[in-house]
């Protein structure tokens, strides 16, 4: 039967476990095509572009300064910036980030796949 918003829908589905059954399927999917490149990179996922060569050093150094308190003015960006106006767009705004920020830093490379995966199949 259809409703007035247009879509099929059969008086039995369940939506909500539907999606997070689509959730968990994607995710062990794209994880699995994470996997040889982790194992080439000794668990780390290597990302096409300039993400590993500069994202991957801001990430990190972000990481370490909100771990340490030190939000403040930033010599350690553009010569020197605020901290909260140079990366409030990029990481601060970021619930991955966030996650990041309960573990310890030599771990944040290897969360990056992990966070990605959840990323991208997280509904917008």
């Amino acid at each position: 039967m259809f409703k007035k918003n247009g879509l099929l829908k059969s008086p039995d589905s369940k939506p909500k476990e539907k999606y997070l059954l689509l959730f968990a399927v994607a995710f062990i999917g794209m994880m699995i095509s994470f996997i040889p490149s982790m194992i080439v990179n000794k668990g780390i996922f290597l990302y096409y572009g300039d993400f590993n060569s500069q994202q991957m050093m801001f990430y990190q150094h972000c990481h370490d300064a909100v771990r340490s308190g030190n939000m403040g003015w930033d010599w350690g960006t553009d010569l020197g910036s605020s901290f909260v106006g140079s990366y409030a767009f990029y990481l601060l705004g970021s619930p991955f980030f966030w996650l990041t920020t309960l573990f310890p830093s030599g771990a944040v490379p290897y969360l990056i796949p992990w966070l990605l995966a959840l990323k991208t199949l997280s509904p917008q």
